[in-house]
């Protein structure tokens, strides 16, 4: 017989050496669980899983086991926690949250390829035998919120889903700072997107585009990138006469960057210029533009890492612009 004081944790061995026991299991889920919910479970199909997700740190305070078992003839999981700590544990809706999410990907990874990927449902247990009785935490997530009344209202309910290409322009372009952006991804897919950058430059759209400078850099950046314009020259001729005073070179870098294969261009241009602690002396007027453009975003609160992934330039070499 094993000598459960010599046992580093007697109580976490106790008790999986009994819950192990499908009997066992089966008599404590019919005895403690609702009987509206009982009623459902065809407990003939109850067994063990070899699935933990306790965090190795945990194991000396909780242990959990796992169950699948049919519900109203549907695979669902009874996952029960026996708490080995003498005191009350803290955020325990928290970290059943945690490891109920572990188990449904666990649970999605093993769905036969084809067969449609649906969550099961998991009837959450904790068992708790600890010193501190009656327990005093709540057993309910939204207690643990900073505002449980909002998070009840707001929390864990279907996602707002914003459709972009379901929204007319007209009405994208009334979100007046958020418009660009959206318009630009809603016709990104598009094989030319010409005919939707004429209406956007041109102000058919009602937007005052020329109020939008600092934007258009992030435009011009993402059209090298992602979009398809049957006429370069016209686009580059309708960005101009957009462009408010003092905005004009960013005509220069549009040139550059909407050139054929402009990714790999400007990066081997900027190895062959080695630009660092050259910048300033650059003659060329993409290397002008490129200066004014970072100065210009730089004031603009633009964060380095945006502008290098506009400019090509090194967190470094953009640091000698700042005053």
């Amino acid at each position: 017989m094993t000598d459960l004081s010599k046992i580093k944790n007697p109580h976490d061995l106790f008790f999986k050496a009994n819950m192990q026991d499908i009997r066992v299991a089966r008599s404590f889920f019919e005895a403690n669980l609702p009987q509206e919910l009982t009623q459902q479970i065809n407990f003939d199909t109850l067994k063990l899983r070899p699935d933990s997700f306790v965090s190795p740190e945990l194991k000396s305070l909780i242990s959990d086991l796992i169950y699948s078992v049919m519900l109203n003839d549907k695979v669902a999981y009874l996952y029960i926690i026996s708490e080995h700590q003498s005191t009350v544990p803290e955020m325990m809706p928290f970290r059943k949250l945690q490891y109920n999410c572990a188990l449904w990907d666990l649970h999605l990874k093993q769905i036969p390829q084809g067969e449609p990927k649906l969550l099961p449902v998991i009837i959450n247990i904790v068992f708790y035998h600890g010193k501190v009785t009656p327990y005093a935490e709540s057993c309910d997530i939204y207690d643990y919120f900073i505002d449980p009344d909002f998070a009840r209202e707001w929390a864990f309910k279907p996602f707002f889903l914003i459709d972009v290409n379901q929204v007319p322009d007209e009405e994208l372009a009334k979100q007046k700072w958020a418009a660009i952006f959206q318009l630009m991804q809603k016709h990104s897919r598009e094989r030319d997107m010409l005919p939707f950058l004429e209406k956007l430059l041109k102000g058919e759209l009602s937007l005052e585009i020329h109020q939008y400078g600092d934007l258009l850099y992030l435009m011009v950046q993402y059209l090298a990138e992602t979009g398809e314009i049957s006429d370069k020259r016209k686009f580059i001729e309708l960005l101009k006469q957009s462009l408010p005073e003092g905005e004009k070179e960013m005509t220069t870098l549009a040139q550059d960057w909407l050139q054929e294969g402009y990714q790999k261009g400007m990066h081997v241009g900027i190895e062959k210029g080695k630009l660092e602690g050259k910048l300033e002396g650059e003659t060329s007027g993409e290397h002008k533009a490129k200066i004014i453009v970072v100065k210009k975003m730089l004031a603009k609160g633009f964060t380095y890492d945006v502008i290098e992934q506009i400019t090509g330039l090194s967190a470094k070499e953009i640091a000698k612009f700042v005053h």
